[in-house]
């Protein structure tokens, strides 16, 4: 009797380990082949039902109900499911190996780069072009020239990811500037070529053992600062023409949203209006989840570097490049694979893996 229980005990936490896989696996589909999918609506809600699956197949945890109660602000705003959906995807992936989570990201990123280049080639995406203070841009089948430059930063993330040795770490070191050239030279976006010189920085920091306890905590407020300046520049748009000008407007639009949110906005969130360009890391967070979901993130990444320093001390160049390309871009409040990873590793560590005491 009890080796007919362990067997099934043992069936239960495979098929949960594996659904929970498969729900990554659809995200990272469903993020990197966008632009094949016109309505990514039915994709959402299977998504939705193999993550209720895997919930249902684990070990039920207070922090459920805390998701559960998150899920009430669908009702007053659809936006805030993304950040149900990386919370609930942290939960079920926990304990699960990153080196894993690293590897299905990079190979969809790869399969998607293939058919990309290929319906490129083929005429069944065409690449628009268009003219600006900056130089010709092309758009390369996306709506935004700058999503086409967040591909050379994704690209640099999910290598990073799965480099798991010194040689691997040199080689993409040395081809961070490469890649970034190449991307820039068509898409003329900035902040995913800042984002991978600031990763390229911190890999260096780390080389050089700058990273350590005595800087821990400098790091760990890091989102809290750049919050503070992001709210500084967003109540001071009209006097700062410079930054504006150099964020294509971006401050004067962070502004206006402040302007347009009320007290209630601000606690639960808000629909971003159609006629601001919000892609702004921590006011998408604002926006779909409010002040709440804000300091939940804060707390959790704070939290997370304190707690999870040791465990998670390779990734740090990965985390801060995400957080600094969160001040101009969504990099880490939409659901995408490397999403998930940034979420998992300040939430749960790197339990798998225990690097030495730095």
């Amino acid at each position: 009797m009890t080796t007919q229980v362990y067997s099934l005990n043992t069936i239960i936490v495979f098929f949960q380990k594996y659904t929970a896989l498969f729900a990554f696996w659809i995200i990272c589909i469903r993020g990197y082949f966008h632009i094949y999918i016109e309505n990514s609506l039915p994709i959402t809600i299977f998504l939705n039902i193999i993550i209720f699956i895997s919930i249902a197949l684990g070990k039920f945890d207070r922090i459920l109900f805390a998701i559960f109660g998150l899920s009430l602000l669908t009702i007053y705003n659809k936006d805030a499911l993304a950040l149900i959906d990386i919370f609930a995807m942290v939960y079920i992936l926990k304990k699960t190996n990153i080196s894993q989570l690293a590897f299905i990201n990079l190979f969809t990123f790869i399969v998607f780069i293939l058919i990309w280049q290929y319906s490129i080639y083929t005429s069944q995406i065409i690449d628009e072009t268009e003219w600006g203070h900056k130089g010709l841009a092309h758009y390369m089948g996306f709506d935004n020239t700058n999503v086409f430059g967040m591909i050379g930063f994704t690209l640099i993330c999910s290598l990073y990811l799965t480099c798991n040795n010194k040689l691997s770490k040199i080689v993409l070191f040395f081809s961070i500037p490469i890649i970034n050239q190449i991307f820039y030279e068509y898409s003329l976006s900035r902040t995913p070529w800042i984002a991978g010189y600031v990763l390229m920085i911190c890999m260096l920091f780390q080389y050089l053992k700058l990273f350590n306890n005595k800087t821990k905590k400098l790091i760990a407020t890091l989102p809290i600062i750049i919050l503070l300046l992001i709210i500084y520049a967003a109540t001071n748009f009209d006097s700062l023409y410079s930054l504006n000008a150099l964020t294509t407007g971006r401050v004067r639009y962070a502004g206006l949203l402040f302007l347009r949110m009320t007290g209630l906005n601000i606690l639960i969130g808000m629909p971003i209006p159609d006629d601001l360009i919000i892609d702004n890391s921590y006011l998408m967070i604002l926006c779909d989840g409010g002040i709440i979901c804000l300091l939940i993130f804060l707390f959790s990444f704070y939290h997370g570097i304190i707690k999870y320093w040791n465990e998670i001390y390779n990734y740090i160049p990965f985390i801060l490049s995400i957080i600094a390309a969160g001040f101009t871009e969504n990099t880490f409040a939409s659901v995408s694979g490397l999403t998930v990873i940034f979420w998992y590793l300040i939430i749960n560590g790197n339990p798998c893996h225990k690097p030495k005491i730095i």
